[in-house]
């Protein structure tokens, strides 16, 4: 068993940075945010499918307006085409 422990220690590393990379990201993105004192206890898993579902909503909004602009652009680009 020592040979697969050797064998899967760079995959290991590497989730391991990738790991500190996010975890890096999301205190960049949500550490200045204040922590929130409620009454009632929130599992910690739903603070952070709250963060992961704002950044999809984030990526989901950059990509609608890409596409926006670039369908602007083509029916631009074939009414100059037909002229």
């Amino acid at each position: 068993m020592n040979w697969l422990t050797r064998m899967l220690e760079p995959l290991g590393s590497l989730l391991s940075a990738i790991g500190r990379f996010f975890g890096w990201l999301f205190d960049i993105l949500f550490g200045w945010l204040p922590s929130i004192d409620l009454p009632f206890d929130i599992p910690d898993w739903v603070w952070t499918t709250a963060k992961i579902s704002v950044l999809a909503l984030i990526a989901v909004s950059v990509s609608r307006a890409s596409l926006k602009r670039r369908k602007k652009l083509f029916e631009e680009a074939s009414a100059e085409a037909r002229r």
